[in-house]
């Protein structure tokens, strides 16, 4: 949480909350009042689940939000209530060159539209349309759809999936607690293991996916941690192929989310970019679409302050 300075563009009391200590948003802005004082009088809540109208759910928490009875309850005169993918996708245009760091070159088309990939604790995608001077910002529950394995490892690894899921879907795989799942399926079949002092650290925590990453990006990495990332980025990369294609983002796929600004510098995107060409008929169309990592810190939060900012002037 922070609160938007609209006259210089700058961000303020910057706080972050685990939400599983909160029972609701509600708790969580009460906490926040009580450690800065008074709440602006304009609340943008980009949130991680479908909106629907003055409603809104968070799939990842089950949480379940109100607009009005929200509104009302802090007296906010203005509650901006978006999916998160739609405030990332909306802060793309305002984005700094030193923002964004180049996967791959290819050729920009301002005037077409720009996808947004972000995997985290899930994964969200959306769209930026552009025309005619204006653009428009929308989310997407994309993540949820189902993963179609491109190799016979991935189709060894549905099956892994199926024996515990019903169905499979990318978020289920190319998001944070997905890296605990490719972990388990190369530990039963790369033929790997995992070093001692790794296996001891994953025994002792609840959240598991940080320390797969670390071992894996470790100078002396842990080969079947590095496997797994591997595997990640291979399954990321088709999924941005296929956004890419459906959304035919020549103004560029935009990788957002907390995981992947972890990686820059430690382990090649290689796999990535490869599994994001190997469209066969499309190759050359997607070797010719940019890939930009976002190495903005709160892209989200950027966009969701200038979506409320456009509301008020709107509203007057």
């Amino acid at each position: 949480m922070a609160v938007y300075h609209a006259e210089d563009g700058a961000f303020s009391g910057f706080t972050r909350y685990a939400s599983r200590d909160f029972t609701g948003i509600e708790a969580a802005l009460r906490r926040y009042q009580a450690k800065h004082g008074l709440l602006p009088n304009a609340l943008a809540l980009a949130v991680a689940g479908p909106v629907d109208g003055d409603k809104a759910h968070i799939t990842n928490l089950g949480w379940r939000l109100e607009k009005e009875k929200l509104r009302q309850a802090f007296a906010f005169d203005t509650l901006l209530l978006v999916n998160d993918l739609t405030a990332v996708c909306a802060a793309l245009p305002f984005l700094a060159p030193n923002d964004l760091l180049v996967l791959q070159e290819g050729k920009r088309d301002i005037s077409a539209p720009a996808a947004v990939l972000a995997p985290g604790t899930g994964l969200g995608e959306g769209i930026l349309f552009s025309g005619e001077g204006c653009q428009h910002a929308l989310g997407s529950e994309g993540g949820h759809c189902d993963f179609a394995p491109v190799n016979d490892e991935q189709i060894e690894l549905l099956r892994f999936m199926r024996k515990s899921h019903q169905s499979v879907s990318y978020e289920m795989l190319a998001a944070g607690p997905g890296m605990i799942h490719l972990f388990e399926f190369c530990q039963e079949n790369s033929g790997f293991a995992a070093k001692p002092e790794v296996v001891s650290r994953l025994a002792a925590v609840s959240d598991k996916t940080p320390v797969i990453i670390e071992a894996a990006l470790a100078a002396d990495f842990c080969p079947l941690c590095r496997k797994s990332v591997e595997l990640f980025l291979q399954i990321l990369g088709a999924e941005a192929g296929n956004l890419a294609l459906k959304t035919y983002a020549r103004n560029g796929l935009y990788l957002a989310g907390g995981i992947l600004p972890r990686l820059v510098g430690k382990i090649s995107f290689a796999p990535f970019v490869a599994a994001f060409r190997n469209k066969k008929m499309m190759a050359a169309l997607l070797a010719a679409i940019p890939i930009f990592l976002v190495r903005h810190p709160h892209p989200a939060l950027l966009g969701a302050a200038l979506l409320a900012r456009t509301k008020q002037k709107k509203h007057g």
